[in-house]
């Protein structure tokens, strides 16, 4: 979710300049990606954070430097293009990382513990612990 707030807080386009004249348009913009091929490009940069994460601790400069590659990809799109191509890699980045938290799920216990069942025997153990002092001090 980082990646995608990275995104929308770097991915304004700087204002026009009133003096200056619009350059003109390209004369065609690329085709858009297919859904499955931001699918893995979104798979691609989670697995470059999560090792980034895992190697320095912090997975800032990767985060920015694939913001700085998806912001240029989007330059070079119409602008409607940049719109669809964006909601296409939020989604499909949304989706890969839920599937990787319901994954990481699977491996944590189900049911916690009972509070008072964990306090009934921190309770036990200090209870035998002080009588085993008292025991040995005497």
């Amino acid at each position: 979710m980082e990646h995608i707030q990275q995104l929308t807080l770097t991915w304004l386009r700087p204002p026009a300049a009133r003096a200056t004249p619009r350059p003109p348009e390209p004369a065609a913009a690329p085709e858009l990606p297919s859904r499955e091929r931001v699918r893995h490009l979104a798979q691609l940069h989670h697995r470059q954070l999560l090792q980034a994460k895992q190697r320095t601790g912090s997975h800032y400069d990767v985060l920015r430097a694939q913001t700085e590659a998806l912001r240029e990809f989007t330059r070079e799109l119409a602008p409607g293009q940049g719109d669809v191509f964006m909601n296409m890699y939020t989604e499909e980045s949304s989706a890969v990382e839920r599937e990787w938290m319901a994954r990481q799920s699977v491996y944590r216990v189900k049911e916690p513990l009972s509070p008072t069942l964990v306090n009934t025997l921190t309770f036990a153990v200090t209870v035998a612990a002080i009588i085993a002092a008292i025991y040995y001090a005497v």
